[in-house]
């Protein structure tokens, strides 16, 4: 897989692009539902299909822009149509997926790991339909919350302004700790927060105005989809591998076991069987391919059910006592993760990014 498969933002397979294509099905959903509405009966037996349909496209918006975090090049140009388009409406910034994801896969299996789950299943259950329940409601607060930082430091009150930042930090993208570099990336999703502000109180005039279609058209279906994608990611990862270190620090030289036990230790539910014929809701656009995607983070989503046979392949031809490493690793040293060419390199000879220009060299 090279490098030049990542997600791009333009082009007929850009994200702008598929961004758009699901707002398309959005629209023709709510057209039918505006069209079924004289008829109560009718509304009714349609909006269960329309439910479902309305979250797996929300959904989808979420995966459209997870891609983008993980591109570099799509991050620095912190696309406001991007923000709009899958960001804003499903109530988050590219800069706070940024901030909690990028952590996941830097410190997968850590103690520094945002998405770890501890203790007994039951309890994790419970947490994650505790999460899933309340996951739009937050984040839709969040924003306010982040401005409300501002405005304390604005009016001179530091310390109000600092126990706010690490109700923002902590609370809501789950930074396990305030150092200078979290303080700073934190500082970038505050500022970014002004336009998901203004984006919820033109969402919120209209819920006043139209309360029972935005509660059945975008509230219910918006709940509906952080419910799956909370259940999703729970599913995704087992944890019971312990990573020493994190992942994508060229120093790590992760080897053909370590490898290995990220693909144990991650599951793909797109090939779950009561999960496949409802991919397009439950894991929309590959995103269900996760055993793939954790050893290439960077591999745009349309290119992961190949990559996911190439490593499946590996692992059944691969004796249990060890892994026979075909592919070297590049590690990326802007986005701190890992990412798989096609070369026979060692680890310790992976591509670095250039501090000045970030363009790849030896």
């Amino acid at each position: 897989m090279s490098l030049e498969n990542r997600a791009r933002l333009e082009g007929r397979q850009g994200l702008l692009a598929q961004a758009l294509e699901e707002w398309l099905f959005i629209l023709v959903t709510w057209l039918v539902l505006a069209f079924a509405a004289s008829v109560p009966l009718v509304f009714l037996l349609v909006y269960g299909f329309a439910l479902a349909i309305l979250a797996g496209r929300f959904h989808a918006l979420g995966v459209i822009l997870h891609d983008g975090v993980h591109s570099f090049e799509i991050s620095r140009r912190r696309s406001g149509w991007l923000a709009l388009l899958a960001g804003y409406p499903i109530t988050t910034t590219p800069e706070a997926m940024r901030f909690h994801h990028l952590r996941h896969h830097r410190h997968f299996g850590t103690a520094n790991d945002p998405y770890l789950k501890s203790g007994s299943k039951w309890i994790a259950w419970s947490v994650t339909s505790l999460k899933g329940c309340t996951l739009v409601l937050a984040w839709s607060i969040r924003p306010f919350v982040g401005l409300a930082v501002l405005a304390l430091r604005g009016l001179g009150a530091n310390e109000a302004a600092e126990a706010g930042l690490r109700v923002y930090g902590r609370g809501f993208l789950q930074a396990k700790e305030l150092d200078p570099s979290t303080r700073q990336e934190l500082e970038t999703c505050l500022k970014a927060e002004k336009g998901q502000a203004l984006f919820f109180v033109a969402v919120g005039a209209l819920s006043i105005w139209q309360s029972a279609w935005m509660f059945a058209a975008y509230w219910l279906p918006l709940w509906f989809a952080g419910f799956i994608n909370v259940w999703r990611v729970y599913l995704e990862h087992d944890h019971e591998f312990r990573r020493m270190g994190a992942l994508g620090h060229d120093e790590a030289g992760e080897s053909g076991d370590t490898r290995r036990q990220v693909w144990r230790s991650t599951e793909s539910v797109a090939l779950y069987r009561m999960v496949r014929p409802l991919r397009w809701i439950l894991a929309p656009r590959n995103i269900g391919y996760h055993q793939a995607h954790h050893l290439s983070p960077t591999t745009r989503l349309q290119d992961l059910p190949r990559l996911h046979q190439r490593f499946a392949d590996d692992f059944e031809i691969a004796s249990d006592s060890r892994f026979p490493v075909k592919s070297g690793v590049v590690h990326d040293a802007v986005l701190s993760v890992p990412v798989l060419e096609d070369t026979q390199r060692t680890p310790s000879e992976g591509t670095r990014r250039d501090p000045v220009d970030h363009t790849l060299v030896p």
